[in-house]
């Protein structure tokens, strides 16, 4: 049963382009609706967020001296000065 005459022939209907069909909706929205049984998405916890926040790179980090006691500070590196040579 045809309920409004369509200007669109069968050959164009049957290639089903979405952005054509967008205009005219016949079937109800659903997206809204709760199934029976179905759990919502868990929400993040503060754990989880910080466990986030550690694994995304932190540009902003300071480069850190080595620690030398106050002795040692005219000492050279006997591993950079073999590499030198």
């Amino acid at each position: 049963i045809q309920s409004k005459k369509n200007k669109v022939s069968m050959t164009e209907l049957l290639r089903c382009i979405p952005a054509e069909l967008e205009e005219e909706s016949d079937y109800p929205d659903l997206s809204g609706k709760k199934r029976k049984g179905r759990l919502p998405p868990a929400k993040s916890t503060k754990s989880s967020r910080l466990v986030q926040q550690c694994r995304e790179p932190n540009p902003a980090q300071k480069s850190v001296d080595e620690f030398k006691l106050k002795k040692f500070t005219r000492i050279e590196s006997k591993v950079k000065s073999y590499r030198s040579q």
